[in-house]
């Protein structure tokens, strides 16, 4: 279930995504305690939804500011990391989006 960051739907460019939205979106669903979430895609689930995205936001800021020049093996880092997520082609755009807000 990795984020569709930020190319979703495509024909929104990334200059329009703020993933800083998103995370205020998530945590506002978080403060209401959902015991039910339905997301446009995936699968249905709880507060642990929006948690994990917001977790795998952080654990991407934190893994780009500690790479450096590792950066090209993130990847297939977050991949094992979160091996049982779908949709691993999300990875490498999401990465692009947090270097270049970095």
């Amino acid at each position: 279930m990795f984020p569709i960051v930020p190319f979703f739907p495509p024909m929104i460019g990334a200059g329009d995504i703020d993933v800083t939205k998103w995370e205020t979106a998530l945590n506002d669903m978080m403060r209401l305690q959902p015991r039910l979430i339905v997301p446009g895609h995936g699968n249905l689930g709880g507060a642990e939804l929006p948690e994990a995205v917001l977790g795998y936001f952080q654990t991407v800021r934190g893994m780009l500011a500690e790479a450096g020049p590792q950066a090209a093996n993130l990847p297939s880092l977050l991949r094992a990391r979160y091996a049982t997520w779908e949709n691993p082609e999300f990875i490498s755009p999401a990465l692009r989006y947090f270097q270049q807000r970095a």
